[in-house]
């Protein structure tokens, strides 16, 4: 048995943030839950541990340390290797401030559970009066904090927040954005920090320390197991999808084989950018897409966890052949699982690659030239471009490009000149109509599509 224990509670972003650099830096630990909901922190052996009842506490190397960043630089100081805080002095500061402007600026007024109890008890409030206006505060403090955290890291960030090492600033970050999930924020709003994310969580020490709901050895009395514990992850797709979706799909439509198991695995696995599956009425429409026009051959651009894969293939038959194109291997294992469920393994050519490139490989064969009947894109939406231009070639005449959430939010048609999604989608829908290879009309339905459809007699 390890000899580094981490006491902590699997929804603490402060306890989650140290899980990692355990990982990170290969350090054997056992985890002790001091589950909050029952105030186990206020047990007098915690106490005698950390006598301000908080979680985490190390115990590593005969010392009890208290407090993450300080754990995060012992750690760093005692095991250096990799480094979250690097040596170079100007690399070190910009880590540490934007460890500390998550750390002390955004994650405090999360109000947690004990501070909202001391809060609402001075104010003499009840629980039930002030619980709406309490969690649209922190709504609105989270929405308004990361957008400001986005534009800050956009400064710094290489392939994660400062350059293309992973740091103390990408380990304080994802546990925030998990906590902005289960409050119902859409991680994807941020251009800069979601593909931070990505690129974090396909490392198997984010992934391994990721606690998305409570382990089966931990309890939580204050945060209820099953759907609920995912309401404000679901509220976050809510957006693009409408209120009476299990009507659409239990009652008015066929089921999609499979759909219910790639939107969980987005929904537990994958929570602050959950909101990257298709909305399920966008796959119903694809499915009846891929049927009408009597499709064998389809090409999709950004799988994730397989909502959408699974209403092509389903549309398409029996007969039907998909190539599928994704950068990650992460997420698709969850679309993999949901492919052979349905029986539709066999049908899928995955390739973990950028699709542009794939496409254009695929356009090098003279046999696939004008052979494909649909082509879904729904992946990095500020490179549609060059996935449409990769995409044209290989699709036969009355053939149909489908671009996903074109209108991003309402941020493409209100004006937005900030995020660069909305600027590149804005000159998307502008140049499609004009372009006399297409045929084109943009719908509101889910967050935006835009259908193209290849002219018998545009030019080549």
């Amino acid at each position: 048995m390890s000899d580094v224990v981490l006491h902590g509670f699997w929804r603490s972003g402060s306890a989650h943030r140290v899980r990692i650099a355990l990982a990170l830096k290969g350090i054997a630990y056992r985890e002790v839950s001091i589950d909050l909901g029952r105030r186990e922190q206020d047990a007098p052996a915690f106490r005698a541990l950390n006598p301000a009842g908080q979680v985490p506490v190390l115990e590593i190397d005969g010392l009890v340390l208290t407090q993450s960043v300080a754990i995060l630089a012992y750690l760093d100081a005692s095991r250096p290797d990799p480094r979250l805080f690097p040596d170079d002095a100007v690399t070190a500061g910009r880590v540490w401030e934007i460890t500390e402007q998550i750390n002390s600026s955004i994650q405090p007024l999360q109000l947690p559970g004990s501070a909202r109890r001391d809060l609402l008890a001075h104010l003499g409030l009840s629980a039930a009066d002030a619980a709406g206006g309490l969690d649209a505060y922190v709504r609105e403090h989270l929405r308004n904090a990361l957008d400001r955290l986005d534009r800050h890291v956009a400064r710094t960030a290489g392939r994660f927040c400062v350059g293309d090492a992973v740091t103390a600033a990408d380990v304080a970050l994802i546990p925030q954005l998990d906590a902005a999930a289960r409050a119902g924020l859409d991680v994807n709003a941020f251009p800069t920090l979601s593909p931070i994310y990505e690129r974090c969580m396909a490392l198997a020490a984010f992934r391994d320390a990721a606690r998305s709901a409570p382990p089966a050895d931990l309890t939580d009395a204050s945060t209820p197991r099953g759907p609920a514990a995912l309401a404000g992850v679901v509220s976050a797709v809510a957006y693009k999808e409408p209120a009476d979706l299990s009507f659409l799909l239990d009652h008015a439509n066929r089921p999609i084989p499979g759909l219910q198991t790639a939107r969980d695995g987005a929904f537990h696995q994958f929570a602050p950018i959950a909101s990257k599956i298709s909305g399920a009425e966008v796959c119903l429409f694809l499915r009846w897409l891929a049927e009408n026009l009597g499709a064998r051959r389809a090409i999709e651009v950004g799988v994730f966890t397989g909502s959408s894969s699974l209403a092509l293939l389903d549309g398409m038959g029996p007969e039907g052949h998909l190539e599928a194109f994704d950068v990650s291997d992460v997420y698709v294992e969850v679309a993999r699982a949901a492919w052979v469920e349905a029986g539709f393994a066999d049908r899928v050519r995955l390739t973990i690659d950028d699709a542009a490139a794939g496409m254009r490989r695929l356009a090098e064969q003279p046999e696939h030239l004008g052979t494909f009947d649909l082509v879904y894109i729904d992946g990095a939406n500020w490179l549609y471009r060059d996935f449409y231009e990769a995409a044209l070639p290989l699709v036969r005449e009355g053939g149909v490009i489908v671009f996903d959430n074109v209108l991003w939010k309402g941020r493409v048609a209100s004006g937005d000149d900030h995020d660069p999604s909305a600027v590149h989608l804005r000159a998307l829908l502008d140049a499609l109509p004009r372009d006399p290879r297409v045929q084109t009309t943009v719908l509101s339905l889910g967050d935006g599509l835009a259908l193209c459809t290849k002219r018998a007699d545009g030019p080549a």
